[in-house]
């Protein structure tokens, strides 16, 4: 069987073809698919470096809160939650005495809220007292020693004529876990 010159060129290059297939398909889609999750490793590395360095950015902000809030820590570090309870309920009495507000009651909630880290003590309080020492009242509990939160704060009348305001609060605690 005689091939002639034209048919001879077309098998060459079909063969030609075939081998460069050949090639691409097991030498260089390998190389290609490393090279793909080497760009996704390189992708991955650099969010996580992006991340550690918006932390270290953030790094003075974080230390001057913590600075800021040690001593918080510190007050219920290494102490039962009873013993804790006890000094809010006292921190709270002293925070409006100080205020010159009369306390009708102060009594703790029976359930304090868990958290992951951090236990919520709460405590309703009624007490009375003028519209200034009612403002005394929140300021200082928001300068306590302790880190006491007003939660809800309900304020009524009791006597218009003597300008008395009746005062029905939850006050909270959040303390590390012992």
């Amino acid at each position: 069987m005689k091939i002639n010159k034209r048919e001879k060129l077309l098998v060459y290059t079909i063969a030609g073809l075939i081998f460069l297939f050949l090639i691409e398909r097991f030498l260089f889609s390998g190389i290609r698919g490393k090279t793909r999750g080497v760009s996704q490793q390189i992708k991955i590395e650099e969010s996580r470096l992006q991340a550690g360095l918006d932390i270290q950015k953030r790094k003075d902000k974080i230390t001057a809160e913590y600075k800021e809030l040690k001593p918080y820590l510190e007050k219920t570090e290494g102490i039962s939650d009873r013993e804790i309870f006890a000094k809010f309920l006292k921190e709270a009495e002293r925070v409006a005495q100080e205020a010159g507000v009369s306390i009708v009651s102060l009594s703790p909630q029976e359930e304090s809220l868990d958290e992951p880290e951090d236990v919520k003590y709460n405590a309703d309080l009624r007490a009375e007292g003028s519209l200034n020492q009612i403002i005394g009242l929140i300021d200082k509990i928001q300068s306590s020693a302790l880190l006491i939160k007003l939660d809800k704060l309900s304020l009524s009348s009791k006597d218009d004529q003597a300008g008395t305001i009746k005062v029905e609060a939850v006050l909270s605690l959040i303390a590390p876990k012992p």
